[in-house]
């Protein structure tokens, strides 16, 4: 009954409510913003590919919370008030919800970590760059989608008030593997513009020799 009692509280709390609007209605606003800029990014072929790729995982992350939240709203409105535990999802919807918010979040740590040691190649490895052409970034995405992995166990008669409580014995590893992508972002927020002001500078600097080398590497 402790179970039902927090559901009901949860499915009747107006920040908590609140708050998921405000997730579905930024996710929405992000996946228009990243339409509307993934045909405008005027970068190496290889940068480009990776880039764009990030975008399209974001935007499917975007997409898996758009659902996710909406499905937990409308599971609200259609529970009976009489009755509190019917807030109560079932772990099958909760597998349903999470497991592509979680794949995505991965791949998108994954695509980010792609285009930082891209960058880095291309700025201190210019003079070798451009010999790889497009395996680089068919490398990288081969990378990105080996650095996503997990298990799931899904006992389905299973009822929880709050989907990240489905598997309480898991806490410390989500915590872990959430702050391993947060820090991954965070190093590549700070890492990225270095790498661009870097690479922009040795575009003005590069001598002729250099200047002939990457050119005799594009036409072989």
């Amino acid at each position: 009954m402790e179970s039902c009692k927090q559901a009901s509280e949860l499915a009747n709390n107006i920040v908590y409510n609140a708050i998921l609007i405000a997730v579905i209605i930024t996710s929405a606003t992000a996946i228009i913003v990243e339409i509307w800029t993934t045909n405008r990014i005027l970068l190496h072929q290889n940068a480009r590919i990776l880039i764009i790729t990030h975008q399209l995982w974001l935007i499917l992350h975007c997409a898996t919370r758009i659902f996710a939240h909406t499905y937990v709203l409308l599971a609200y409105r259609r529970a009976r008030v009489d009755n509190p535990c019917g807030y109560m999802l079932f772990v099958w919807e909760c597998f349903m919800m999470r497991t592509p918010i979680v794949l995505s979040s991965s791949l998108n740590s994954a695509s980010i970590s792609s285009i930082v040691a891209e960058r880095i190649i291309a700025t201190f490895l210019s003079s070798k760059y451009e010999k790889f052409g497009k395996k680089m970034a068919v490398i990288f995405g081969i990378g990105a989608f080996a650095f996503m992995f997990g298990d799931f166990t899904l006992p389905y008669s299973k009822r929880v008030h709050h989907c990240p409580k489905a598997w309480p014995d898991r806490a410390t590893r989500i915590s872990m593997v959430l702050g391993l992508h947060a820090l991954i972002d965070f190093i590549s927020i700070l890492v990225i513009p270095v790498l661009l002001y870097r690479f922009h500078r040795n575009k003005i600097h590069v001598n002729l020799s250099d200047r002939y080398q990457i050119t005799e590497n594009i036409n072989s």
